[in-house]
């Protein structure tokens, strides 16, 4: 039986405060997709990945 991942992004005042801090800084303002590549190249050394696509959005943020 496959285990449920759950989006954290739904869990993020549980989240580590050096990750919502991270999170936190998403700037909608500059280009979404390289907004998306910054956060991620922040998130994998603490353990954290998501997922996002062309239009910017991240989804399915889980721990590695």
């Amino acid at each position: 039986m496959e285990e449920e991942l759950v989006d954290l992004f739904s869990e993020f005042d549980e989240l580590p405060m050096e990750v919502q801090d991270i999170l936190n800084s998403f700037d909608d303002m500059e280009c979404p997709y390289q907004e998306c590549k910054r956060l991620l190249a922040l998130l994998e050394p603490l353990g954290y990945e998501f997922d996002y696509g062309l239009c910017g959005t991240p989804f399915d943020l889980k721990k590695i």
